[in-house]
């Protein structure tokens, strides 16, 4: 049980991380703020933080081992590929679409 209540607080985390550091800047864009910060990680952290937390949900205990273990077999190391193949897909799709909200808002990232 509790390994579900944790994936509740990695998903609610994830949730919230993406409102006021993925959403919050682009908010600011939209309010033609003269400076508008943000960082990349966000987009991989938020994704990861989700992916986690409904994994937790749905498998408790047995995704907690998966996640946070040594993996022991094939399996479990395909599960690991899978999950950070999904989150890079997920935080690659946002970060291209939040970059292009920005520079049709006219913000070019030094990048």
């Amino acid at each position: 049980m509790k390994f579900r209540l944790l994936g509740i607080v990695f998903l609610l985390g994830g949730i919230a991380a993406g409102w006021f550091w993925g959403l919050g800047p682009l908010r600011e864009a939209q309010a033609h703020a003269a400076v508008v910060k943000y960082r990349m990680d966000t987009f991989m952290v938020v994704p990861l933080a989700i992916f986690v937390g409904a994994l937790l949900i749905g498998g408790g205990e047995r995704v907690w081992a998966i996640v946070h273990g040594t993996p022991d077999n094939a399996k479990d190391w395909t599960y690991r590929i899978v999950l950070v193949g999904a989150t890079a897909a997920v935080a690659w799709f946002s970060w291209t679409w939040f970059e292009g909200q920005m520079n049709a808002l006219g913000y070019i990232s030094g990048r």
